[in-house]
């Protein structure tokens, strides 16, 4: 029993660690908070911070991860389709 409690301890503190981390990856030497994109790790423009407070992807990234989305409901709703039609 014991195991699976430092086990359950250990992944937990894994998970605050990289949460810590990744808080620490987003300011810079000044304080400042640098918003990276956390699908190619690019700078999300401030403009975009403002309108989307903690947004996690810049709009290029935004885009080809929406586009994917539609591309497999499109692919689900056609497969729906020609099932119906056997």
């Amino acid at each position: 029993m014991s195991d699976e409690a430092d086990e359950a301890y250990s992944a937990t503190e894994q998970l605050t660690m990289t949460g810590i981390n990744r808080i620490r990856q987003k300011i810079n030497a000044h304080g400042i908070p640098v918003y990276l994109c956390e699908a190619c790790g690019n700078p999300v423009p401030e403009a975009r911070q403002k309108i989307f407070p903690g947004v996690a992807l810049c709009v290029e990234c935004q885009a080809y991860q929406e586009n994917k989305i539609r591309e497999k409901q499109i692919q689900a709703l056609n497969d729906a389709h020609s099932v119906k039609e056997r």
